[in-house]
């Protein structure tokens, strides 16, 4: 596994253990290997010149690791020279070493960022708005080249946003902007939006370690309904033992709010559609959420609040359902 360090990969590897796997890694540093698990490659794996050694005896390789905020004028040549590259380069060597299945966590964002007034699927066109989602679907293509050339399985999840105890970024700042009590201008927006959980993501990365009838291919994977983002507020809320203050917007000002230079991608995010059907994914590797989704926004929140300081009479609201 490569980025067994990060938010996604310190829950994955709870759970293969869970589940009597060996999991061996690659990580930046000595400090971040996982316990109980087996370093194999130490250092940036964007310099790895000799894949080989690492390789030796395995069955599934999880690539994880990739850069997610990259900006300045060189942004769209960081992304593919972080993600793409040595992300082929792995695959190649991987397919040498006879390892049966390569997966890769891509991202919704290799399809786009805006939902067509349905949920995505796994047949319409991939049309990625930005650079990291460009390289996310470079990557996509180079491995589904590697995999028919050679005959190692391949299989790539694009997950929406995904959330839970560590979350970072876009998630994060909204759970700081509800616990300070600002107000979001969504309780109109009538929008939806795909989540999953990390602990529902490092679940459904089991079932494709697990799934051994070769079902390679691209897979949408989300772990329940599409929420509103005034529900999403509320629900977090709840388990920060606060009230969301949602104001309505009128629908003409949130659309010419979401074409301003500087607010308006944020805005688009906050108030768009992105929904997606993981249905396929589901039936191919007979998946089942194993956590339940508001439980999980609550754990979210409840995860903020401790590491926030939020004082425990007001975390114990967190108990009850949003």
């Amino acid at each position: 596994m490569t980025g067994a360090g990060g938010f996604v990969g310190r829950a994955l590897v709870g759970a293969l253990r869970q589940r009597g796997h060996r999991v061996s890694v690659a990580v930046r540093s000595p400090e971040a290997v996982p316990q109980g698990t087996e370093p194999r490659c130490i250092g940036d794996i964007a310099t790895v010149a000799n894949w080989a050694p690492a390789l030796v005896g395995l069955d599934t390789i999880v690539h994880l690791a990739a850069r997610v905020h990259l900006a300045g004028p060189q942004g769209e040549a960081a992304y593919m020279a972080a993600n793409v590259a040595p992300t082929l380069r792995l695959a190649e060597a991987a397919a040498v070493a006879g390892v049966r299945r390569f997966v890769f966590l891509s991202s919704v964002k290799a399809m786009g960022e805006a939902s067509p007034g349905r949920p995505l699927t796994e047949a319409d066109p991939a049309m990625p708005a930005d650079a990291y989602g460009r390289s996310k679907r470079a990557a996509e293509q180079g491995l589904a080249a590697i995999a028919r050339r050679s005959g190692m399985d391949f299989v790539s999840l694009r997950p929406p946003l995904v959330h839970g105890p560590g979350v970072r970024a876009n998630m994060l700042s909204l759970l700081r902007w509800i616990e300070r009590g600002r107000p979001l201008p969504v309780s109109t927006a009538g929008n939806r939006r795909s989540l999953i959980s990390v602990g529902n993501l490092a679940s459904a990365i089991v079932s494709v370690v697990e799934h051994r009838e070769s079902a390679g291919g691209v897979y949408m994977v989300t772990d329940g309904p599409a929420l509103s983002t005034a529900d999403l507020a509320r629900g977090l809320a709840a388990g920060l033992g606060r009230q969301a203050r949602l104001l309505p917007m009128p629908p003409m000002v949130l659309t010419l709010g979401s074409r301003l230079p500087v607010v308006g991608p944020a805005l688009a995010r906050l108030t768009g559609d992105l929904e997606i059907d993981g249905g396929l994914f589901r039936r191919t590797f007979d998946w089942n959420p194993v956590e339940d989704q508001a439980a999980a926004l609550r754990a979210t929140a409840s995860w903020y609040a401790a590491t926030s300081g939020i004082p425990v009479s007001d975390r114990s609201r967190a108990e009850s359902p949003p």
